[in-house]
């Protein structure tokens, strides 16, 4: 009887270790799925603009750091060390992400492609820093051997394939240059050049004589959309050409006299922050206004 209550109390008290050790492995899964995401978007895309700090070294610095400092506290080594420094950096996200919702930003650039509002990423930050506050873990008096080894491999597998993401450009005349799968479309060296990607945008192409504006467009852009209403209300001064950047997914529209809808070719993967305007005149790029917003 004595050795079953034993088991019984052992049991009763193993739960809740265990169920708090899960509550204190929150912040390191956070940062880890923090530190994918942003591999991610550097691994397929070229824009920056929308991570945290804009900056592709400094995000693959960061990358690293959050990887390494999740896995140390998954293995709880040195929690004396490593638990404030993971305190003092959600202290730092939680400052950086209610600086920008207090600026009005919809995204914190925290999650890379994944948009979260500036006011939820600062909720879970508290809810980070108050588990790591009440962490109650020992300390180890051995060196995790397989620390090293993870902390490795999962940073390389993290950081090679932006090391590895190649892109392609297009020439003044609408030639494909890389060997990339990505091809960039970098309409600010466009200026007082004829539209390099003249002959790669489907049917008829009267927007090469006179004036037009000329937009790049995603369907599924939101800025795109108010574009496009503003547009279809009347608004716009000049005549507008909206292409649509692959894949499609806007509907059939009919053109008007002072509105075209058109597409560009998919026979490449494109990339261009959208919606990106163009003034032409005859052709030639006049002024670039670039991505509006």
């Amino acid at each position: 009887m004595a050795y079953v209550k034993q088991m019984e109390r052992s049991h009763t008290t193993q739960f809740p270790r265990l169920l708090n050790r899960y509550f204190n492995w929150f912040p390191a899964m956070l940062l880890i799925v923090a530190a994918l995401l942003k591999s991610h978007q550097l691994s397929t895309s070229p824009y920056v603009e929308n991570l945290a700090f804009q900056s592709k070294p400094f995000t693959m610095a960061l990358i690293i750091f959050e990887i390494s400092l999740a896995l140390l506290l998954i293995f709880e080594f040195r929690v004396k060390l490593f638990r404030p420094l993971a305190i003092l950096t959600f202290i730092t996200f939680l400052v950086f992400s209610a600086t920008k919702g207090v600026s009005g930003e919809h995204s914190c650039g925290c999650f890379g492609v994944v948009e979260i509002a500036p006011w939820i990423t600062t909720l879970i930050d508290v809810s980070a820093l108050v588990l790591l506050w009440r962490w109650k873990a020992q300390e180890k008096g051995s060196f995790p051997k397989l620390l090293p080894v993870m902390i490795l491999l999962l940073c390389s597998a993290a950081i090679y394939p932006v090391l590895t993401f190649r892109t392609n450009t297009l020439s003044d005349v609408g030639e494909v240059a890389g060997d990339g799968s990505l091809v960039v479309l970098e309409t600010e060296e466009w200026t007082n050049k004829p539209l390099p990607i003249a002959s790669l945008i489907l049917g008829e192409q009267q927007f090469m004589q006179g004036t037009w504006r000329m937009v790049l467009y995603h369907e599924d852009c939101p800025v795109c959309q108010r574009l496009i209403q503003d547009s279809e209300n009347g608004i716009d001064d000049l005549p507008t050409v909206y292409v649509e950047v692959p894949p499609y997914k806007s509907p059939n529209r009919i053109s008007g006299s002072e509105l075209l809808w058109r597409k560009l070719s998919d026979d490449h993967e494109w990339f261009v922050a959208a919606p990106n305007a163009l003034l032409l005149q005859d052709g030639i790029v006049d002024v670039v206004e670039g991505q509006l917003r």
